[in-house]
This record gives C-alpha cells, structure tokens and sequence, in this order.
C-alpha cells in the first residue's frame, strides 16, 4: 500500500482506489523484490568436497575409530562388556568374509561383464558419434 501512497506505481490514479489486478501485481513485485534480495544476501553454498575413499584410507578410519572405542570403552569394561565385544569382532571378520567371498567386484571390467554395457569407458567411446 506504501507504493500506491508514495505514487511509486505507474498507471495508477491515486483519486481512485486501486483495483484487485493492481493490487495483486503490486504485492507480486514486492514479494519478488524480497525474495530476490533474500537470494543476494545469501553466499552461494560451496560445492561438495572431492574425496577419494580408496580402501586404504578406509581401512585408516577404521582403526582410527576402533582405537577411539577401545580407548573410551577400557574404563568402563566388565566382564560381560568383554564377551559381547569378542562376538561382535567375531561376527565382522565373518561378515568380511561372506562378503569378500560374495559380494560382486565393482571393478570397471567386472561391472562391464555383469550388466554388459559401460559407463565412460573411453575406450570404448571411439564409436560415439
């Protein structure tokens, strides 16, 4: 209401009141005038960090995190603590071993062979047109 007051809006008359459709196109200009000065205000997010998980670093987590464990939970064992944390180990070496014995290889050659197309392949991209 501040533009028609103010004579901020063209085409209007200010002896009369202002219709629904002038109204309506005024409040939709304000509103996008904030929304678009919200967008501004706002830094743009950064892009997602380019990590390589390679089994190696993997495998370092790990440790690093089962020795964060052990040290945190060494105060606090009991007997009972002790056992439960045994068949725990024992069930992931059982579950490392069912794994590596079925799960499918996800090199680029093994899934080329089991879906029996590839993605990027440049090699294979010389047929591309």
């Amino acid at each position: 209401m501040n533009r028609f007051l103010q004579g901020r809006v063209t085409g209007f008359n200010s002896r009369f009141a202002p219709t629904a459709a002038q109204l309506g196109e005024v409040v939709r200009k304000v509103q996008f005038d904030r929304l678009d000065a919200e967008r501004r205000a706002k830094p743009p997010a950064l892009p997602a960090p380019d990590i390589d998980k390679t089994p190696e670093s993997q495998e370092r987590v790990r440790k690093l995190a089962a020795e964060a464990i052990e040290r945190l939970a060494s105060t606090m064992r009991t007997e009972d603590a002790t056992k439960a944390k045994e068949a725990k180990d024992r069930q992931e070496r059982n579950q490392k071993a069912m794994d590596k014995r079925f799960a499918p290889s996800t090199d680029p050659y093994s899934m080329a062979k089991r879906l029996g197309f590839t993605v990027g392949d440049p090699e294979n991209e010389r047929h591309v047109a």
